[in-house]
């Protein structure tokens, strides 16, 4: 009785956070995680190393999923499609949530911790996205960029987690935290010539060589990809949204504009999946398999949702990315190693 109690609410869990989910993110941090292991020197990948990476990217999306709910109980409550949801329909309480989302994101510290100094150090910044973008759609539209953003924390945690450095942007970021610093112990004298050390460091820092444009180039795609899909998902709930004050781009813009702003995202992350393969080495011909699988499978996204007959919005949105993210974590892996 006590063990099948336990498991149901493992399953409970499993629900709320939409544990399938945990691959839209994860896809890109293992794709950046094994370009950075291949294309940088010093970055070999131990088991133990690999190991902290996965569970860092998977508390992290674990938590901020459990604390999104947390935070949208009451909105879900009023919403006939998310009533069903743990928290409205009790099955969970807010205080069991809260804990749960707590513990996953003292994992997901602990964890960047014994990763790399840099790592540790980016992490409060990092949560602060993940438990912020719970909150943007009380105020802005631009909240399906700010999930796109915050999911994009992948790759480039991913990239620094085996680097420990920012690439040639390590400069500019020294002398951003040395202003900070200085601004803080009130050495104001200091900090306009810091700032002016991380301006032109930053600006120095854009070489053709820069290896860390590719993990920025794959967190570019995958915020395209995320805001994209989740701005289709959110044209399920215009009215609602509209009646109850909540902002989106569908209910900004209506749900036909909507759809041609998440095509255009698509239309740019696609766009720069080929370039990412053109300017990495180590991407071959089973790459651009992979990203004409891809292009193909969100074109079919697009076709099945219409402005008039959103009934495949949650396929489009959450079932069909499950395949593109399988086949993204597939064909880059596969053509490196080959």
């Amino acid at each position: 009785m006590v063990l099948t109690n336990a498991l149901h609410k493992v399953k409970q869990y499993g629900t709320l956070v939409m544990f399938q989910h945990t691959i839209f993110s994860l896809s890109f941090g293992l794709v950046s995680m094994t370009l950075a292991s291949k294309l940088t020197a010093n970055s070999f990948l131990s088991p133990w190393k690999i190991f902290l990476i996965l569970l860092s990217l998977l508390s992290a999306r674990t938590g901020a999923n459990a604390i999104n709910r947390v935070i949208d109980a009451e909105i879900d409550a009023k919403n006939p499609r998310t009533s069903f949801r743990q928290i409205p329909q009790g099955v969970l309480t807010k205080r069991e949530v809260i804990l749960f989302s707590i513990l996953c994101f003292i994992v997901m510290v602990i964890s960047a911790f014994f990763i790399n100094p840099l790592c540790a150090l980016l992490s409060p910044g990092a949560l602060i996205f993940l438990v912020a973008y719970s909150y943007t759609k009380r105020f802005t539209f631009l909240c399906h960029l700010f999930l796109g953003f915050t999911c994009a924390i992948a790759p480039m945690g991913a990239w620094i987690a085996v680097t420990g450095d920012l690439g040639g942007f390590t400069p500019a970021f020294s002398a951003f935290i040395d202003m900070i610093k200085s601004f803080l112990l009130g050495n104001f004298d200091q900090v306009t010539s810091l700032f002016q050390d991380t301006v032109y460091s930053f600006i120095a820092a854009f070489t053709i060589d820069n290896l860390i444009f590719i993990p920025l180039l794959l967190a570019a795609i995958n915020a395209c990809w995320v805001a994209g899909f989740d701005i289709i998902y959110g044209s399920q709930d215009v009215e609602f949204d509209r009646a109850n004050g909540i902002h989106s781009i569908p209910a900004r813009f209506g749900v036909k504009n909507g759809l041609r702003i998440s095509s255009s995202l698509h239309i740019l992350a696609v766009l720069l999946l080929y370039i990412v393969g053109l300017i990495t080495v180590n991407f071959g011909w089973i790459y651009f398999i992979g990203a004409l699988i891809i292009t193909a499978l969100l074109i079919i996204e697009h076709i099945i949702v219409k402005p008039t007959n959103l009934n495949h919005a949650k396929i489009a949105s959450y079932s069909i990315n499950e395949i593109v993210s399988v086949v993204f974590i597939l064909f880059p892996i596969v053509d490196i190693y080959m």
